[in-house]
């Protein structure tokens, strides 16, 4: 006879104080789970946004003093993205690979998105490679 274990997913979010400067994570997030009256427990899963961690490592850039270089400019053009966005992603990136793999439609509502909510899916950063 087989037996069928269920299992029960539950998902909480936490709210957690906005800081600014470096911080130290671990600690942030055993306040965060005091502040909200959660405890973990074997098995628990934490998911962190990459922004929340690269806050707690003091990476916050300000858009405004970013100095755009020739190549950052064009490829703002070429992927009609902001100019300030794009050098950032030059200077995160040992290699940019650009993938074509997406229909001209397809291509234009990802622009209009990472335009709006300053994202960007076109391009797959590697870092050390």
């Amino acid at each position: 006879m087989d037996f069928i274990q269920t299992m029960t997913l539950s998902v909480s979010s936490l709210v957690a104080d906005k800081k600014i400067g470096k911080f130290d994570v671990f600690q942030s997030l055993l306040e965060t789970l005091d502040k909200n009256q959660e405890k973990l427990r074997e098995g628990d899963i934490i998911v962190i946004s990459t922004k929340y961690i690269s806050n707690s490592q003091g990476r916050i850039v300000n858009l405004e003093n970013v100095h755009i270089s020739f190549e950052g400019k064009e490829l703002s053009k070429r992927f009609r993205i902001k100019p300030e966005i794009s050098e950032i992603i030059l200077r995160e990136s040992d290699k940019i690979i650009i993938l074509n793999l997406v229909t001209k439609k397809l291509k234009q509502k990802i622009i209009k998105l990472s335009n709006k909510y300053d994202f960007n899916i076109i391009f797959l950063t590697i870092k050390g490679a």
